[in-house]
Protein backbone atom coordinates (compact mmCIF):
# COMPACT_ATOMS: atom_id res chain seq x y z
CA UNK A 1 0.00 0.00 0.00
CA UNK A 2 1.55 3.26 -1.12
CA UNK A 3 2.02 6.26 1.11
CA UNK A 4 1.50 9.61 -0.54
CA UNK A 5 2.81 11.72 2.33
CA UNK A 6 1.26 15.12 2.96
CA UNK A 7 -0.55 15.69 -0.30
CA UNK A 8 -3.96 17.01 -1.24
CA UNK A 9 -5.51 16.70 -4.69
CA UNK A 10 -8.16 19.25 -5.64
CA UNK A 11 -10.35 18.06 -8.50
CA UNK A 12 -13.79 18.47 -10.00
CA UNK A 13 -15.74 15.86 -11.98
CA UNK A 14 -14.24 16.72 -15.34
CA UNK A 15 -12.44 14.05 -17.38
CA UNK A 16 -9.07 15.11 -15.95
CA UNK A 17 -10.44 14.97 -12.41
CA UNK A 18 -11.89 11.50 -12.92
CA UNK A 19 -8.64 10.37 -14.57
CA UNK A 20 -6.61 11.43 -11.52
CA UNK A 21 -9.06 9.74 -9.15
CA UNK A 22 -8.58 6.53 -11.15
CA UNK A 23 -4.79 6.91 -11.00
CA UNK A 24 -4.93 7.36 -7.22
CA UNK A 25 -7.02 4.18 -6.93
CA UNK A 26 -4.70 2.23 -9.23
CA UNK A 27 -1.68 3.39 -7.20
CA UNK A 28 -3.44 2.62 -3.89
CA UNK A 29 -2.69 6.10 -2.57
CA UNK A 30 -4.83 5.72 0.53
CA UNK A 31 -3.12 8.63 2.35
CA UNK A 32 -3.84 11.08 -0.46
CA UNK A 33 -6.55 13.58 0.45
CA UNK A 34 -8.88 14.13 -2.50
CA UNK A 35 -11.14 17.15 -2.31
CA UNK A 36 -13.77 18.10 -4.83
CA UNK A 37 -13.30 21.78 -5.47
CA UNK A 38 -14.59 23.85 -8.38
CA UNK A 39 -12.58 26.99 -7.64
CA UNK A 40 -9.66 25.68 -9.71
CA UNK A 41 -9.88 25.66 -13.49
CA UNK A 42 -7.91 22.41 -13.58
CA UNK A 43 -6.72 19.78 -11.07
CA UNK A 44 -4.15 20.93 -8.52
CA UNK A 45 -1.91 18.73 -6.39
CA UNK A 46 -0.52 20.41 -3.26
CA UNK A 47 2.43 18.56 -1.76
CA UNK A 48 4.72 18.93 1.23
CA UNK A 49 6.84 16.02 0.02
CA UNK A 50 10.54 16.87 0.64
CA UNK A 51 11.59 15.05 -2.55
CA UNK A 52 9.25 17.17 -4.64
CA UNK A 53 10.44 20.34 -2.92
CA UNK A 54 14.06 19.49 -3.63
CA UNK A 55 13.27 18.70 -7.26
CA UNK A 56 11.17 21.75 -8.05
CA UNK A 57 11.93 24.56 -5.61
CA UNK A 58 14.88 25.98 -7.52
CA UNK A 59 13.00 25.86 -10.84
CA UNK A 60 9.42 26.72 -10.00
CA UNK A 61 8.98 28.06 -6.49
CA UNK A 62 11.44 30.16 -4.52
CA UNK A 63 10.32 29.95 -0.91
CA UNK A 64 7.01 28.10 -0.72
CA UNK A 65 6.54 25.45 1.95
CA UNK A 66 3.96 23.67 -0.19
CA UNK A 67 4.58 23.02 -3.86
CA UNK A 68 1.91 22.43 -6.45
CA UNK A 69 1.50 20.65 -9.76
CA UNK A 70 -1.17 22.00 -12.05
CA UNK A 71 -1.37 19.74 -15.10
CA UNK A 72 -3.15 16.36 -15.17
CA UNK A 73 -0.37 14.54 -17.00
CA UNK A 74 2.30 15.85 -14.63
CA UNK A 75 0.20 14.99 -11.58
CA UNK A 76 -0.52 11.47 -12.86
CA UNK A 77 3.13 10.82 -13.65
CA UNK A 78 4.20 12.07 -10.23
CA UNK A 79 1.63 9.91 -8.43
CA UNK A 80 2.78 6.85 -10.36
CA UNK A 81 6.42 7.43 -9.48
CA UNK A 82 5.93 8.28 -5.80
CA UNK A 83 3.81 5.15 -5.30
CA UNK A 84 6.42 2.90 -6.96
CA UNK A 85 4.16 2.34 -9.97
CA UNK A 86 6.45 3.83 -12.61
CA UNK A 87 5.47 0.97 -14.93
CA UNK A 88 2.21 2.88 -15.47
CA UNK A 89 4.25 5.41 -17.46
CA UNK A 90 5.33 2.74 -19.97
CA UNK A 91 8.14 0.20 -20.07
CA UNK A 92 10.18 1.89 -22.80
CA UNK A 93 10.30 4.89 -25.14
CA UNK A 94 7.62 3.53 -27.49
CA UNK A 95 5.19 2.68 -24.70
CA UNK A 96 5.84 6.00 -22.97
CA UNK A 97 5.04 7.84 -26.20
CA UNK A 98 1.85 5.78 -26.68
CA UNK A 99 0.77 6.49 -23.09
CA UNK A 100 1.30 10.23 -23.59
CA UNK A 101 -0.65 10.09 -26.86
CA UNK A 102 -3.56 8.28 -25.21
CA UNK A 103 -3.68 10.80 -22.36
CA UNK A 104 -3.71 13.68 -24.86
CA UNK A 105 -6.52 12.02 -26.82
CA UNK A 106 -8.54 11.27 -23.69
CA UNK A 107 -8.26 14.78 -22.28
CA UNK A 108 -9.24 16.29 -25.62
CA UNK A 109 -12.58 16.22 -27.41
CA UNK A 110 -13.98 12.70 -27.78
CA UNK A 111 -15.35 12.88 -31.31
CA UNK A 112 -16.81 10.15 -33.46
CA UNK A 113 -13.43 9.70 -35.15
CA UNK A 114 -11.76 9.24 -31.76
CA UNK A 115 -14.36 6.63 -30.76
CA UNK A 116 -13.75 4.80 -34.05
CA UNK A 117 -9.99 4.83 -33.49
CA UNK A 118 -10.37 3.52 -29.94
CA UNK A 119 -12.71 0.78 -31.15
CA UNK A 120 -10.10 -0.34 -33.66
CA UNK A 121 -7.43 -0.39 -30.96
CA UNK A 122 -9.54 -2.36 -28.47
CA UNK A 123 -10.25 -5.00 -31.12
CA UNK A 124 -6.59 -6.01 -31.01
CA UNK A 125 -5.53 -5.80 -27.37
CA UNK A 126 -6.77 -5.99 -23.80
CA UNK A 127 -4.90 -2.88 -22.72
CA UNK A 128 -4.38 0.19 -24.88
CA UNK A 129 -1.07 1.41 -23.48
CA UNK A 130 0.80 -1.89 -23.47
CA UNK A 131 0.30 -5.56 -24.33
CA UNK A 132 1.51 -6.48 -20.85
CA UNK A 133 -0.73 -4.52 -18.48
CA UNK A 134 -2.47 -1.36 -17.32
CA UNK A 135 -0.91 2.02 -18.12
CA UNK A 136 -1.91 5.63 -17.47
CA UNK A 137 -3.30 5.80 -20.99
CA UNK A 138 -5.89 3.13 -20.19
CA UNK A 139 -7.03 5.03 -17.11
CA UNK A 140 -7.31 8.29 -19.06
CA UNK A 141 -9.37 6.74 -21.86
CA UNK A 142 -11.59 4.92 -19.37
CA UNK A 143 -12.26 8.19 -17.52
CA UNK A 144 -13.05 9.96 -20.79
CA UNK A 145 -15.48 7.31 -22.04
CA UNK A 146 -17.14 7.04 -18.62
CA UNK A 147 -17.57 10.83 -18.48
CA UNK A 148 -19.00 10.93 -22.01
CA UNK A 149 -21.58 8.28 -21.22
CA UNK A 150 -22.51 9.49 -17.73
CA UNK A 151 -22.87 13.10 -18.81
CA UNK A 152 -25.42 11.94 -21.41
CA UNK A 153 -23.36 13.33 -24.25
CA UNK A 154 -23.30 9.77 -25.45
CA UNK A 155 -25.07 6.49 -24.73
CA UNK A 156 -23.43 3.33 -23.47
CA UNK A 157 -25.41 1.42 -26.12
CA UNK A 158 -24.00 3.69 -28.82
CA UNK A 159 -20.41 2.61 -28.15
CA UNK A 160 -18.93 0.28 -30.79
CA UNK A 161 -18.75 -3.35 -29.67
CA UNK A 162 -14.98 -3.60 -29.13
CA UNK A 163 -14.79 -0.40 -27.12
CA UNK A 164 -17.87 -1.44 -25.14
CA UNK A 165 -16.27 -4.76 -24.14
CA UNK A 166 -13.05 -2.97 -23.18
CA UNK A 167 -14.95 -0.36 -21.15
CA UNK A 168 -16.83 -3.06 -19.24
CA UNK A 169 -13.57 -4.91 -18.56
CA UNK A 170 -12.01 -1.72 -17.21
CA UNK A 171 -14.90 -0.76 -14.96
CA UNK A 172 -14.83 -4.23 -13.38
CA UNK A 173 -11.03 -4.27 -12.99
CA UNK A 174 -10.16 -5.10 -9.39
CA UNK A 175 -8.15 -1.88 -8.96
CA UNK A 176 -11.09 0.31 -10.01
CA UNK A 177 -14.35 -1.48 -9.27
CA UNK A 178 -15.89 0.06 -6.17
CA UNK A 179 -12.74 2.09 -5.46
CA UNK A 180 -13.76 5.41 -7.03
CA UNK A 181 -17.16 6.72 -5.92
CA UNK A 182 -17.34 9.21 -8.78
CA UNK A 183 -16.86 6.41 -11.33
CA UNK A 184 -19.85 4.16 -10.58
CA UNK A 185 -20.51 0.99 -12.53
CA UNK A 186 -22.61 1.56 -15.62
CA UNK A 187 -24.85 -1.39 -16.63
CA UNK A 188 -23.57 -2.88 -19.87
CA UNK A 189 -24.88 -5.63 -22.11
CA UNK A 190 -21.62 -6.99 -23.45
CA UNK A 191 -21.77 -8.19 -27.07
CA UNK A 192 -20.11 -11.52 -27.89
CA UNK A 193 -16.52 -11.46 -29.02
CA UNK A 194 -15.99 -11.60 -32.81
CA UNK A 195 -14.03 -14.82 -32.20
CA UNK A 196 -17.09 -16.48 -30.64
CA UNK A 197 -18.93 -16.87 -33.94
CA UNK A 198 -15.80 -18.06 -35.73
CA UNK A 199 -15.09 -20.75 -33.13
CA UNK A 200 -18.76 -21.75 -32.97
CA UNK A 201 -18.96 -22.16 -36.74
CA UNK A 202 -15.84 -24.30 -36.74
Amino acid sequence: MASSGKMTLFVDRSVSGQFLRAVAAQCQMTDLKIREDHKYSQPVLISYDPALQKELSSRVFDSEEALSLNYPRAIARYMARISNNAILLGSGPLEEALVDDLIAVALGKITGDVIKRLDQMTAKTTYLGSPSGMRLGDLAVFAAVHHKVESKKGSIDALPSNLLRWFNFMQHHHTLSGKVDSLPLIPVVVPPSPLFGVLDAA
